[in-house]
């Protein structure tokens, strides 16, 4: 069997890889009171419009829910402010 292909996992980019023991700040949203997810939110949707339409896409929420996952963003990829 070739360890090549469409089946075969490829590796990360060099800009994915973590280093084991590596920890980054992330903002759990899946946790959030109501209120707090409604401001973060907003404020996604309007600074961050990509990352928003990564979040709502059905294909990204259907495998959060069927690895019931806890959606989580790096705290460096939302809008300053929203640490």
């Amino acid at each position: 069997m070739s360890r090549s292909g469409p089946f075969w996992p490829a590796p990360l980019p060099r800009e994915c890889e973590i280093t084991v023991g590596q920890t980054m700040p992330v903002l759990n949203l899946s946790r959030l009171d109501p209120v707090d997810k409604r401001a973060h939110w907003q404020t996604i949707r309007r600074e961050r419009p990509q990352l928003a339409e990564l979040l709502t896409d059905p294909q990204f929420q259907d495998l959060a829910a069927a690895f019931d996952a806890d959606v989580c963003v790096y705290l460096e990829d939302l809008p300053n402010g929203d640490d």
